[in-house]
């Protein structure tokens, strides 16, 4: 039986033709809340911690950017001016669970509470 991993592919929007293939190593092993950083130079996704890799990365990370330690990183949201990490931490499913907001380094500059199971993570950009 042939197994299927999660995969991430670089596709040129040119050629439509698959540039590069990353394969994961295993079925748990699956990228969630893809993001790209604002000038669109890093991708950022969820797997075991936040990882980041370069859009021209011959391989993926091998470890987190930003490991758990303690957390649940539920979702993921790049701010596009910035580059701030915002990481909803749903805790346990039934109480209320934290918005923690990282710098483009990756260094916890806040952390807040929020509701029960907190999604998504968005953005309203001043047209100035």
């Amino acid at each position: 039986m042939r197994v299927n991993f999660a995969r991430l592919l670089v596709i040129n929007t040119s050629t439509l033709k698959v540039e590069k293939d990353f394969v994961f190593p295993s079925k748990l092993a699956s990228p969630i809340c893809l993001n790209v950083s604002g000038d669109g130079s890093d991708l950022f996704y969820l797997e075991g911690g936040v990882r980041k890799m370069s859009i021209n990365a011959s391989a993926l990370p091998q470890t987190p950017y930003i490991a758990e330690q303690g957390t649940y990183f539920y979702k993921l949201g790049i701010n596009p001016v910035n580059d701030d990490i915002f990481l909803t931490d749903a805790v346990d499913y039934q109480q209320q669970g934290f918005v923690l907001r990282y710098n483009a380094g990756g260094v916890l500059l806040s952390k807040l509470r929020a509701g029960i199971i907190p999604g998504m993570v968005c953005f309203k950009m001043n047209e100035d």
